[in-house]
This record gives C-alpha cells, sequence and structure tokens, in this order.
C-alpha cells in the first residue's frame, strides 16, 4: 500500500539499517495491504528508534538464542513460538493503552523472533553451524539489497496466509522454518566459504542467490501480514481505530541523528568483517573454528548438550518405568488362605 512509501521510510533505509533484522522491519512496511495495519505502521515509523532497537535487542540484550531458532528435523525443538507469543501480548497491551513507543518497541523485538527461525542454519544444529553461520549471515547483510531486488523482480508469488486459530502465529513460525529448512542442504553445498573471505556478497551462486532471495520475501511478506493482524486484533480491542500520527516531526529526528547512525554502522560493519575474516582464517589453518567461534553458538551448543541430555534421561526413565512387573494372576485358594493367615500372624 503507497500510504507507508514515505520520506521517512527512505531516510531509515539507506541511513538507518545497520542489519538484517533492521531492513526485515522496515521492508514489510509497505507489503502491509490493510487499513488497520497502514495506521499501525505509521505508529512504528513516527516510533522508529524504537522500532529498530526492539528488532535488534534479542541478539543484544535477551541473547536468548534458543528462542531464535526451531529444529525441525528434532520436533520441531526450540523456544521462538512461545516467546513469539508473549511478546505479541505485551505488543497488543501496549497498543490497547495508547503507549506507543513501548508498542513500537514490542513490535520491533516480535519481528526478530517471528524472522529468525526462517533462517535455514536455525532450523538445525550441526557441526557445521560452527564454520559457516556468521560468514553466511554476513554474506546476507553486505549483498541484502541486491537479493531483496532479485526477489521482488522474480516471477514467482510469495503466499503467506494465517490461520484463524488462536496459535496462528506460533503456527506460522513452525510453517515457515519449514519451508527454510528444506533450502538448507542446498544452501550450504552452495556456499563459498573461500569467496567470501574477499567479498561477502561473491559468496553466492545462481542457486544460493535464489533460494535467500526467496526467504527475503518470504521473512518481509510473512511480517506484514503479522502486522495486519496485529492492527486488527488491536482495533477490535479498543472498539475503535488506531489514532492517526503526524510524520513531521519523526523526519527531522530521523535527518538529525543520520550522522550517528551512519558512523554506527560502519563500526559495527567494521568489526564484524573482522571477526569473520578470523572465524574463516582459523578454519583455513586448522580445520575446525574454536578461538574464534561466535558467542551465539557458543551458547547454542551448550543449550543443544543440555537439551541432549535431558531427552535421554527421559527416555531412560520412561523405559525403567515400562520395566514394572504388572500382571493379572489366576485365582488360586491356596494363595489367598496363605494371604489370611499371614494377616492374622501380623
Amino acid at each position: 500500500m503507497r500510504g507507508l512509501q514515505t520520506p521517512l521510510l527512505s531516510i531509515l533505509r539507506a541511513m538507518h539499517c545497520r542489519s538484517t533484522h533492521h531492513r526485515f522491519a522496515l521492508d514489510a512496511l509497505p507489503l502491509i495491504r490493510s487499513a488497520a495495519g497502514v495506521r499501525l505502521g505509521r505508529h512504528l515509523l513516527s516510533n522508529h528508534s524504537r522500532y529498530l532497537a526492539g528488532a535488534k535487542d534479542p541478539d543484544l540484550r535477551f541473547r536468548d538464542f534458543h528462542n531464535h531458532v526451531i529444529h525441525v528435523d528434532d520436533g520441531y525443538w526450540g523456544g521462538a513460538p512461545r516467546v513469539a507469543h508473549q511478546w505479541y501480548e505485551r505488543l497488543q497491551r501496549y497498543l490497547r493503552t495508547n503507549r506507543w513507543g513501548d508498542a513500537a518497541h514490542a513490535a520491533g523485538v516480535l519481528s526478530h523472533y517471528f524472522t529468525d527461525p526462517i533462517q535455514p542454519l536455525h532450523t538445525s544444529q550441526s557441526k557445521v553451524d560452527r564454520i559457516l553461520h556468521r560468514p553466511l549471515e554476513w554474506s546476507v547483510t553486505k549483498s541484502y539489497a541486491s537479493l531483496r531486488k532479485q526477489w521482488q523482480a522474480d516471477t514467482s508469488r510469495t503466499v503467506f496466509q494465517l490461520s484463524d486459530g488462536p496459535g496462528w502465529l506460533g503456527e506460522a513460525i513452525l510453517t515457515a522454518s519449514g519451508v527454510a529448512h528444506e533450502y538448507r542442504d542446498t544452501l550450504l553445498a552452495h556456499y563459498d566459504l573461500k569467496a567470501a573471505r574477499k567479498n561477502p556478497a561473491a559468496a553466492w551462486d545462481d542457486v544460493s542467490r535464489d533460494r535467500v532471495s526467496q526467504l527475503i520475501g518470504l521473512c518481509i511478506t510473512g511480517w506484514a501480514r503479522v502486522l495486519e493482524r496485529t492492527a486488527e486484533d488491536a482495533e477490535r480491542a479498543r472498539d475503535r481505530p488506531l489514532p492517526r500520527r503526524g510524520a513531521v516531526l519523526p523526519l527531522l529526528s530521523a535527518g538529525v541523528s543520520t550522522p550517528r547512525h551512519l558512523l554506527l554502522r560502519s563500526l559495527e560493519h567494521r568489526l564484524e568483517r573482522k571477526k569473520v575474516n578470523a572465524m574463516i582464517d582459523e578454519f583455513a589453518a586448522t580445520g575446525e573454528v574454536v578461538r574464534h567461534m561466535s558467542s551465539e553458538q557458543r551458547v547454542m551448543e551448550k543449550v543443544c548438550r543440555v537439551y541432549v541430555r535431558e531427552r535421554e534421561y527421559q527416555r531412560q526413565r520412561a523405559s525403567e518405568q515400562s520395566n514394572s512387573d504388572i500382571r493379572i494372576l489366576p485365582f488360586s485358594p491356596a494363595s489367598e488362605d496363605g494371604d489370611i493367615r499371614a494377616k492374622k500372624a501380623a
């Protein structure tokens, strides 16, 4: 809907985005189709600093990385649906009580928990994650604009239809992660780690570029549908439309803070490039990544070890309990007399 194609959105896209999560949060807004969704989108743009901060807080502040994944081949293990529902309820509460800044922050946080399980390496855990996880995400960051344009030019259509049941949000996350998981092996097989050392965008071939561009489209289309449902639920609970928001002051604020955001992006990208290159160099020299493994991977490996031990313990307990001796024996008068004598003796 053209209502959210504004100069403010253009400035935020060009100057304030420092990560793919920032881009997902913003690029979904022009895809909103409902009037209620546009009203919510304008509130998010008016409180853009809170919205974009929320989109990165799960990585920077909460660091609950086990809630960023859905391991499809392990019974859909992962906390993303549960935490997403918690933040959705919080978002609705803020919208009902006119706490627009807090609502924008909650929406940003929710966008992270919604889109992260659509990253194929978040749909399973293996040793290859140590090596490719961070470089692959860095390649997405540095080639995002061209990948998004490729998706926009693609003649295929991305369909993201939400269910009407009470667990629609978690169901959407699980279903989308299943789609991403289907791309995982192909993406890993076609990613060129050696090329990523010199030019992150050159790590893709035609096959992997196509897969990643489709997943970017899935993320932003899905988040647009979630924002539409969010706005509809909020206006139904309020029994009136969300109020209109002006764009002049937010536009001025975005313009004034642009130099700071450009500096932050430059510093953050320079640091990330050093970390990724150090990881690739360690792998090239030793055949493994230990010293330069990301904190996210360290946390995930520790959580997965605990989960596996707990699962094996529960299986062992269930197996022991299943060995209980429970039978129905035939009636024996002699046995009954013995029981009676034993009771009398006692």
